[in-house]
């Protein structure tokens, strides 16, 4: 007999594909630790963690050469696998022999002896799987004072279904390479007076980095990108609102610690000559604190009271929508109105538009003379020795606790930051609230702010391989969860006719998930066949 190739007996084996689930874990929880795409600089970690995070690139885990390599063993893994569980089916087809010889080998097989006619109990055993819908598989005989099926239940048998999970699986990696491949994203803000373009099409795929690498090897030059008209979507902005409503705070609520907050909640009071003991279990505080817990769920004590506040000038953003005139490509065709909310994004030709943020642009000017804003929100003016400072900027409609709405003057919130002296920090003064084209005089100069204007944040994302997950993802979590709960048999039964009234049955039933119990079939088969 020839012997399996090596590989393809590791490649299809189960335990490969667990070792490698092992390993992909290992690069979930590494991916979920440290920040994706993110700064070196910012890692706290110093010596040789840093070095192995830097030396593997692990900030970078999913687009890694390992995380990569290991996914194409995976996906090698899953192809092998498949067509290991396909050749078994097939396999399966063949008529299946039945014999005194075939129960002999195996080795739970029941045997039972039942008096009556052979052919009665032949009709009745057909009858109970029959009835109970197990479909016939094709077998044959081996003798003429026998009588035998094979029994299969279900509409699908159990190895197609797991062939079904496998190729869902392969669909999802291939669905995640597609994405790895030419998915992009990016972010755009819109302001009235100006339409923004966003790209249907992107440099920043590794599809375009992976294509320019190959012209590298060759010699060529990185080839030019272009993005024409009718890959851009043009965006104008009619309208942006706002909805604010008052921002809650919670009334001598402690900063942080956790025992200082359950002292707050649960009004647990320790005494100053309370001796801690902090290698005790059940300290006095802990058994004070379930004592109390468990009289207010039983309705006898109520817990501290934590007063929720908000006061007038303080505003917390609910909602924000834009509505914008959607150009289509190629320019010149038809515009569209569409509206994106927060948590209602719009889906257009693969590409996806989210209501991420806001943003405000407006102008200062001091005795007339127009300031520059840094991109720190900071300023300077003349004849001022401090620092200014932009805060918040609010514009839109209030909704009131007591049901009253109202449009809020536009205004921007101004700090003055004093210079550095004597190695002290500078003090931040509160200038309060300058509104829209209303001065006020501050340190002797005249402010003005004018033409605030809000503007929409929108980011979006083009990801082609979301449609097959979102088809293959599914199709596998049901399909392993139905094939691991579910009740899966396979009943092969010889019937021994002894004499005229006495019949010998021959049973062996395979069972499949978790639910399948073959001492029911047993019992069940045997009190039809009394």
């Amino acid at each position: 007999m020839k012997k399996p190739n090596i590989f393809y007996k590791i490649f299809s084996s189960t335990k490969t594909a667990i070792i490698l689930f092992i390993i992909y874990l290992f690069f979930y929880l590494v991916g979920s630790v440290l920040p994706y795409k993110g700064d070196y600089n910012n890692i706290t970690a110093t010596g040789t963690i840093l070095n192995i995070i830097k030396g593997l690139d692990l900030l970078h885990v999913y687009s890694g050469p390992w995380f990569l390599v290991l996914s194409a063993v995976f996906f090698a893994n899953l192809i092998v696998c498949t067509y290991h569980r396909l050749k078994g089916i097939l396999k399966g087809k063949m008529p299946a022999r039945l014999s005194l010889d075939y129960f002999s080998n195996q080795s739970n097989v029941t045997k039972l002896t039942l008096n009556g006619s052979f052919d009665d109990i032949s009709k009745k055993a057909e009858s109970f799987f029959c009835k109970r819908l197990y479909r016939r598989k094709s077998s044959t005989i081996a003798g003429e004072n026998f009588s035998g099926n094979v029994f299969v239940n279900g509409i699908l048998n159990h190895t197609w279904i797991s062939l079904i999970y496998h190729f869902a699986l392969v669909l999802v990696l291939i669905g995640c390479t597609i994405t790895f491949l030419f998915a992009f994203e990016g972010e755009v803000t819109v302001f009235s007076e100006k339409p923004s373009e966003v790209p249907l099409v992107s440099k920043d795929t590794h599809w375009y980095k992976c294509v320019n690498s190959i012209r590298g090897w060759f010699g060529k030059s990185e080839r030019d990108f272009v993005v024409h008209d009718d890959k851009k979507l043009v965006l104008s902005l009619q309208d942006f609102e706002i909805k604010y409503t008052h921002r809650p705070k919670v009334k001598d609520y402690p900063r942080s610690g956790f025992t200082t907050r359950m002292n707050r909640i649960w009004n647990i009071q320790q005494s100053a000559t309370t001796e801690v003991h902090e290698d005790k279990v059940f300290s006095p505080w802990l058994l004070k604190l379930i004592g109390n817990v468990a009289k207010t769920l039983t309705g006898t004590k109520e817990a501290g009271a934590l007063s929720v506040f908000s006061t007038n000038d303080s505003f917390f953003p609910t909602e924000y929508t834009s509505r914008l005139l959607l150009q289509e490509p190629p320019s010149g065709s038809a515009q569209k109105e569409i509206d994106i909310e927060v948590n209602s994004p719009l889906r257009y030709r693969g590409t996806t538009l989210y209501q991420s943020a806001y943003d405000y642009k407006f102008d200062i000017y001091a005795n007339d003379k127009k300031v520059n804003i840094g991109d720190d929100g900071k300023f300077k003016v003349e004849g001022v020795d401090g620092t200014f400072e932009k805060g918040d900027v609010i514009r839109g409609t209030f909704y009131r606790k007591d049901g009253i709405v109202s449009q809020i003057k536009p205004f921007v919130r101004l700090y003055y930051l004093s210079e550095n002296t004597n190695d002290k920090k500078p003090s931040k003064e509160d200038l309060g609230r300058f509104e829209e084209n209303l001065g006020k005089e501050i340190k002797g100069i005249k402010i003005v702010v004018k033409n605030i204007t809000a503007g929409t944040v929108l980011s979006y994302r083009y990801d082609p391989g979301l449609k097959l997950l979102w088809i293959a993802t599914p199709i596998f979590f049901f399909g392993m969860l139905y094939r691991a709960w579910g009740r899966w048999y396979t009943v092969y039964y010889l019937l021994e006719k002894v004499d005229n009234r006495s019949v010998t049955l021959h049973l062996r039933i395979q069972k499949k998930g978790v639910w399948a119990d073959e001492n029911r079939i047993i019992k069940r088969l045997s009190e039809k066949l009394a």
